[in-house]
């Protein structure tokens, strides 16, 4: 699908169940900026309603009501009836509609993986200020990785898909279009290692969405359990991975019952040994001890 005006051509490619867009820039040298306005009478509904910057009719007819502003007298109720049609409300105030997910789940462990980095802004006893997130779509277990710098992500996937690769195989790897994935590097070793890039449309996080909530999920519990124990903001590293080993050995409402032994390796058994966030301490040692 593409669609001409001018110098302009916009084109719809559809992939995978969405469209991508692609335009051509347009260099026009005579362009010029001019004043529009439209001869069309307003009516006194209007008139107000852009006095009180574009104002909810409903607010307005209150004012009404209550007489609440001097020199409003010439706004009658009667002017309520009649809809008000301001076409600059209907552009600017207009929200986006729900994504509606068109493609299943896979089922088969490690066919796609998943992946995101998040920023948390307060560095780690070990200065890491990013954590990143690997998630298999099919049985949800989780990698995460705390970062240092968001250039150490890409070598966090090459090493997991090496040594995933062992044993299972992979098919397509999702993340965004940031420089941290869509680079030559991480191109070059998914061509040479048969796995196809899939990365998401721009402003559309909804495509990489179970990744993006757990993202959300992780840091919540995390702010819990400090909340609960006391913890420094600090360690949040620390607690993060405690939560994501937890996490992966919970029950999901996502997969039916127990999940696959394949991504899970059935560790519900060994729950019983997880104590509640165990913590090391040592003395601190003021002075040479002779």
């Amino acid at each position: 699908m593409f669609l001409d005006r001018g110098d302009v051509r916009l084109e719809l490619l559809k992939r995978d169940g969405h469209y991508w867009l692609q335009t051509k820039k347009r260099t026009v040298a005579d362009a010029s900026m001019c004043m529009v306005t439209t001869g069309r009478k307003q009516s006194s509904l209007m008139r107000w309603h852009m006095k009180f910057a574009h104002l909810n009719v409903q607010a307005m007819k209150q004012m009404v009501l209550k007489e609440m502003v001097d020199g409003m007298q010439s706004l009658k109720l009667d002017h309520f009836k009649e809809p008000l049609d301001c076409i600059a409300c209907q552009i600017a105030k207009q929200r986006r509609m729900s994504y509606k997910r068109h493609n299943k789940r896979t089922t088969v462990c490690y066919d796609r993986l998943m992946t995101d980095v998040c920023s948390i802004g307060l560095a780690t006893v070990g200065g890491n200020r990013y954590f990143q997130l690997v998630q298999d779509e099919a049985s949800r277990f989780k990698w995460c990785y705390l970062l240092e710098h968001k250039s150490e992500a890409t070598k966090n996937v090459m090493n997991l898909i090496l040594r995933l690769e062992k044993q299972y195989v992979i098919n397509r790897v999702r993340f965004d279009q940031g420089g941290v994935f869509v680079n030559n590097k991480m191109k070059k070793f998914l061509v040479d290692h048969g796995i196809e890039l899939r990365p998401t449309n721009a402003f559309t996080p909804e495509e990489n969405s179970l990744v993006e909530r757990q993202n959300g999920n992780l840091v919540n519990k995390v702010r819990a359990i400090r909340e609960g124990i006391g913890l420094p903001e600090s360690l949040w590293g620390e607690v993060l991975m405690y939560v994501v080993k937890v996490d992966n050995m919970s029950s999901t409402k996502a997969l039916p019952r127990t999940r696959n032994s394949q991504g899970r390796s059935l560790m519900l058994a060994s729950f019983i040994c997880v104590d509640v966030l165990p913590l090391l301490t040592f003395p601190r040692r003021n002075g040479h001890v002779n």
